[in-house]
């Protein structure tokens, strides 16, 4: 029944600088009457750029130009300091391309 289903992914947070500062910037939401904290769309564009970095994948690029183009006003300055600190700086040259 697709309609009715919603995918969530769960990660586990890894003890890493960058993954303390995604957490602290969830944002609460009301999901079906309860609330539930959402990763911030910056954040989830940097996630898939980690993600996509050994192996260029094409559906992460591809999420993270959707991202870009459906998700509003992002802080790119967010978003560009941490592509330099993960040295994601190839793989956001591609999904720029």
């Amino acid at each position: 029944h697709t309609e009715a289903v919603v995918k969530v992914d769960f990660i586990i947070r890894k003890d890493i600088e960058y993954r303390k500062v995604e957490f602290n910037r969830r944002r609460k939401m009301e999901f079906e009457g309860r609330d539930i904290y959402v990763v911030s769309p910056e954040d989830l564009l940097i996630s898939k750029l980690f993600w996509a970095k050994e192996s260029m994948s094409g559906l992460q690029i591809g999420d993270v130009r959707n991202l870009l183009e459906t998700a509003g006003e992002l802080d790119r300055e967010y978003i560009e300091k941490w592509v330099t600190k993960l040295e994601l700086e190839d793989v956001w040259k591609a999904a720029l391309a």
